[in-house]
């Protein structure tokens, strides 16, 4: 497993429930982001804390896996 640092472009958030929280707590944010490397559209979970709106640029942390895939991890700059 590899990790690399890249950017992107947030197109569209929502907020969502987290399936393991009760009532009231337990919510996030789901962002479509549009990576700069490749262009690629990938969702990416964070914390409701710290909000990012649409067309705001985001670092990103892409996790590669042993198996091809990738995961990703928005990063706070």
């Amino acid at each position: 497993m590899g990790t690399q640092r890249i950017g992107g472009i947030v197109e569209d958030v929502a907020t969502m429930p987290h399936p393991k929280g009760s009532v009231g707590h337990g919510l996030y944010y789901r962002y479509e982001v549009r990576l700069h490397d490749g262009n690629a559209l990938v969702f990416i979970d964070g914390e409701v804390e710290t909000p990012h709106m649409i067309g705001s640029e985001v670092s990103i942390e892409q996790q590669h896996r042993n198996n091809g895939t990738s995961t990703y991890r928005l990063l706070n700059d």
